[in-house]
């Protein structure tokens, strides 16, 4: 017997009904990232916790630095990771504090964040519009494009890790591998049966 609970703007706390990500909490509850809708805005971001309890965050009530949410990840330790269209990147800790990271204050190349990633050493990839960027744990920057690495696109739009420290890159332009060494390994429709 499957029954549905729908949650939406008219009967829940859930900002938006334009629902552009989501993440587990790994404590029964979820973070619910909202989009641009057609002519309107993003509303926040949205915890709905296991007792069904909701917390929502937006620009006018926290440090969130935009409402259209792209994309969400865990940092392991009951914070959550936030890529925005336009604010950049957002890491709301366990302890509620923020810190924001966007091209004004960071090597961060471009302030809409379409992809994250845990390097599973305490930092994040981090895909953008124009290139790939990797902040490590020791708050140091790494920046990837196509002119100074083999990155076949610089509109990285997925993020998945090789198990082996390293990454697997979605592109418009193909499909990359950084492996761990950091030699690169490049699929697209002329070299490989990428469709």
């Amino acid at each position: 017997d499957s029954s549905w609970q729908i949650f939406d703007t008219s009967g829940s706390d859930l900002p938006s009904n334009y629902v552009s990500a989501l993440l587990s909490d790994e404590q029964g509850g979820i973070w619910i990232g909202t989009g641009l809708t057609h002519g309107g805005t993003g509303r926040g971001l949205a915890h709905l916790k296991a007792d069904l309890s909701w917390q929502v965050f937006n620009t006018s009530g926290s440090n969130l630095p935009d409402n259209d949410i792209k994309a969400l990840f865990s940092d392991e330790q009951g914070g959550v990771w936030v890529g925005t269209e336009q604010g950049g990147l957002a890491h709301l800790k366990a302890d509620s504090s923020w810190q924001v990271f966007n091209t004004g204050n960071s090597d961060l190349p471009l302030n809409l964040v379409s992809a994250l990633l845990s390097d599973e050493q305490g930092g994040v990839w981090i895909g953008t519009g124009i290139g790939l960027a990797h902040l490590k744990a020791d708050s140091s920057w790494q920046v990837f494009n196509t002119d100074g690495s083999d990155l076949p696109d610089n509109d990285v739009r997925a993020l998945l890790s090789d198990e082996q420290g390293g990454v697997w890159i979605g592109t418009v332009r193909g499909l990359a591998h950084l492996k761990a060494d950091s030699s690169w390994q490049v699929f697209n429709t002329g070299n490989s049966d990428l469709p």
